[in-house]
């Protein structure tokens, strides 16, 4: 089993640097690891993998990708879904991607979302798709939180 642990910074106030900054993890984005060995067109890398900022969101179904890291990928939209969000109902294209982060932790992610937080700083979203197959646990008070991937066969405790 992967863990990937994180503390707040050693000058700040843990719990204000979470208040502010939720929880978020340095990741690498990339193609879907089923389509890594397409090239769509002559501009794209099926190799290409991007350094990305994300945001732990246990209140996503769905992780996504900001738009703009898409198109570096040269992804092509799989379809559209409408989403319930913050500024309410979207549209929202969907893409196929894959996340990593920690060692050993990557996760493909079949129907993900394209989605606009540029303005937040923010080039991806880990949504419950990702968490439910992981074991995350936040200490506010220290500043610090862990994401342990769990697989399918190793037994869970509820």
């Amino acid at each position: 089993m992967s863990i990937h642990s994180w503390n707040a910074p050693n000058n700040s106030d843990p719990i204000k640097y979470l208040q502010r900054y939720c929880v978020r993890l340095n990741v690498r984005v990339a193609r879907h690891s089923a389509l890594r060995a397409v090239v769509d067109n002559e501009s794209s890398d099926p190799t290409l993998v991007i350094p990305c900022t994300a945001l732990v969101d246990t209140g996503a179904a769905t992780s996504g990708i900001e738009l703009k890291i898409a198109k570096k990928l040269g992804l092509e939209p799989s379809g559209f879904s409408t989403r319930t969000t913050a500024d309410g109902p979207r549209m929202l294209r969907q893409f196929a991607f894959s996340i990593a982060f920690g060692k050993q932790m990557e996760f493909d992610v079949a129907d993900g979302l394209g989605v606009d937080m540029a303005a937040a700083k923010i080039d991806a979203i880990i949504g419950m798709d990702i968490l439910a197959r992981c074991v995350l646990v936040v200490d506010g008070p220290a500043g610090k939180f862990s994401i342990q991937h769990r697989r399918p066969d190793a037994s869970a405790h509820i």
